[in-house]
C-alpha cells in the first residue's frame, strides 16, 4: 500500500467525466493503493443551459468520441480538445465558475450551506465534492474552497481521514482529465477550446496541495504553436512548423510552389484526436491535390468522423478552405519509419522524469490515431537498435523537462525514414489512457498514484 506523506497528501480529487475508462482505471489503481478519490464531473461544471450564448452550430446526435459514425473502441484514447468537439463549456462570466462548479455538485449539500457560499468558486468546487461531508464541517468555514472540496472528499474518505487533514485542501492532490463532448461540429472547436482554457486557468487557483498536471500548462500544451516554440527554444527536435498563416487554399498552394513542397500537414491550432487534421499532397506542376482527413464537409458544416477519406480536386480544395478557417498551423510532412508495410509513430508516456510506456501506432495512411481503425503493437517487437532507443529516450525526457509542472505527458514521436531520428510531433497533457496498458498492468495510472502521494 502506498503511504502518503504524513504532512502532505491524504487523498485525490479527480476532475473528469463519469462512466469513462480513465476514471474507472485511475480509481482502480488508487483503490489498490488504499488512496481515497473524490470525483467532480465536468458535465456538472460545464452544464450548458443556453448554447446560443456561444453562437454554436446546432447540436448533432452525440457519439461516444464526439465523432460522426460508428466504429470499434480505439486501442488508445486520444484525450482532450478535438475528437469530442461539442459540449458547451459553461457561462461567459467569472460567476460561471464560482457558481457552476458546485451547482450540480452541491445537490447533496445542505440548504444552510448554500446560504453562506454566495457562489464563491472556492466554496462551489466543494459543493459537489462535499457529498461526503457532514454539517459540522461547515460551521465556521464560511464557504472556503478548502472546506467545500472536503464536502465530497469526506463522503468517500470517511470522517476520520477528513479530520486528520484538518479540512485543508492542501493535503489533497488534484488530477484533471479532459471533458468529453457530444457534438462533432469542427466549426465550434475554437470557441470550445477557448472556453476550456478559461476554466483551466480558473481551476489553477484552487489551493490544492499538488496538481498532477498544472492547469495552466495543460492549457499551453493545447496550443500547438506555443508548445512547439518552447520545445524548439530548449533544443528538442520537433516536426517543423511553418511560421506563415493561411486563410485560403490558394495561399497555401502558392506557398508550397514557392518553397517546392509536395506535401504538408494542416492542423487546427488546438485540438487532439486528429480532429480537423489533414495530410495534403499537392503537385505544383499540374495543380493536382489529394487530401487525407477524417473531417467531412456537409451542408450544415464540417464534422469530425471516425473514418479516413481521400479527396481530390475541387472537393478536396473546398474542404481545405473550410479547415483553414479553423485557425490552423501547417507543418512539414516527414516520411515515417515503416514496419512490415505499415508506417508508424510512437505514443510515449513520460511521467515524473521517466518513460513509463511506449506504444507504436501503425497505419497504411499518413494519420496513425488508433480510433481511426489503425493498430498498435508492442514496442520491443519493432526490434530497434540500442542507439535508436536511447535517442528516443533522450528526446522525450528533454521534452518533458520543458514542462516541469506536467508530471504526466503523452508525446507523439516519429522516427524519420532512413535515419530513424526521433522528432516530437506534439504533446498531450491528458493523453494517458492506453488500452493495452489498462487491460494489462495498469502501469500508467499506478505510477500516477505514486507520483501524487509520495512527493
Amino acid at each position: 500500500m502506498v503511504q502518503c506523506h504524513a504532512d502532505r497528501i491524504k487523498g485525490i480529487l479527480l476532475i473528469g467525466t463519469d462512466g469513462g475508462k480513465r476514471k474507472l482505471y485511475f480509481e482502480r489503481a488508487a483503490g489498490e493503493a488504499g488512496i481515497p478519490v473524490a470525483f467532480l464531473d465536468w458535465r456538472d461544471l460545464l452544464r450548458p443551459e443556453r448554447e446560443e450564448e456561444l453562437c454554436l452550430e446546432p447540436r448533432k446526435a452525440a457519439y461516444p468520441l464526439g465523432c460522426r459514425g460508428q466504429g470499434e473502441e480505439p486501442d488508445s484514447e486520444e484525450a482532450g480538445v478535438g475528437c469530442q468537439a461539442g459540449e458547451v463549456l459553461g457561462r461567459r462570466t467569472e460567476e460561471g465558475l464560482r457558481s457552476r462548479v458546485g451547482e450540480s455538485l452541491g445537490q447533496q449539500a445542505g440548504e444552510s450551506l448554500g446560504h453562506r457560499t454566495e457562489g464563491d468558486l472556492r466554496s462551489r468546487v466543494g459543493e459537489s465534492l462535499g457529498q461526503q461531508a457532514g454539517e459540522s464541517l461547515w460551521h465556521g468555514t464560511e464557504g472556503d474552497l478548502r472546506s467545500r472540496v472536503g464536502e465530497r472528499l469526506r463522503q468517500q474518505a470517511g470522517e476520520g481521514l477528513w479530520r486528520r487533514t484538518e479540512g485543508d485542501l492542501r493535503r489533497w492532490a488534484v488530477k484533471i482529465d479532459a471533458p468529453e463532448w457530444e457534438s462533432s461540429g469542427l466549426m465550434d472547436l475554437g470557441k470550445l477550446t477557448d472556453r476550456y482554457v478559461e476554466w483551466l486557468n480558473r481551476l489553477s487557483r484552487l489551493p490544492a496541495g499538488f496538481f498532477l498536471n498544472d492547469p495552466t500548462d495543460i492549457a499551453e500544451v493545447l496550443d500547438k504553436r506555443r508548445c512547439k516554440e518552447r520545445l524548439v527554444q530548449k533544443g528538442v527536435p520537433v516536426t517543423h512548423m511553418y511560421g506563415e498563416s493561411f486563410s485560403h487554399s490558394v495561399e497555401l498552394f502558392a506557398f508550397m510552389r514557392e518553397h517546392r513542397l509536395g506535401q504538408v500537414f494542416v492542423k487546427p491550432l488546438r485540438g487532439s484526436g486528429a480532429a480537423g487534421v489533414a495530410a495534403l499532397r499537392y503537385s505544383p506542376g499540374n495543380g493536382r491535390l489529394a487530401l487525407y482527413t477524417c473531417a467531412a464537409l456537409e451542408e450544415d458544416g464540417i464534422f469530425n468522423t471516425k473514418r479516413m477519406r481521400r479527396m481530390e480536386g475541387r472537393e478536396g480544395a473546398a474542404l481545405l478552405d473550410k479547415l483553414l478557417k479553423l485557425d490552423c498551423v501547417v507543418e512539414r510532412w516527414y516520411g515515417k519509419e515503416t514496419f512490415q508495410g505499415y508506417c508508424y509513430d510512437l505514443r510515449v508516456i513520460v511521467q515524473g522524469g521517466q518513460i513509463d510506456y511506449i506504444l507504436p501506432r501503425l497505419s497504411k495512411g499518413p494519420i496513425t490515431n488508433l480510433h481511426l481503425n489503425n493498430r498498435s503493437m508492442e514496442f520491443t517487437d519493432l526490434n530497434l537498435d540500442k542507439g535508436t532507443v536511447e535517442r528516443i529516450s533522450e528526446v522525450c525526457l528533454k521534452a518533458g523537462e520543458c514542462y516541469p509542472r506536467l508530471k504526466s505527458i503523452g508525446m507523439d514521436v516519429l522516427l524519420e525514414r532512413g535515419s530513424k531520428s526521433p522528432r516530437v510531433i506534439e504533446m498531450n497533457a491528458q493523453g494517458d489512457l492506453l488500452h493495452k496498458d489498462v487491460y494489462g498492468e495498469n502501469r500508467i495510472y499506478r505510477r500516477q498514484i505514486r507520483l501524487m502521494t509520495e512527493l
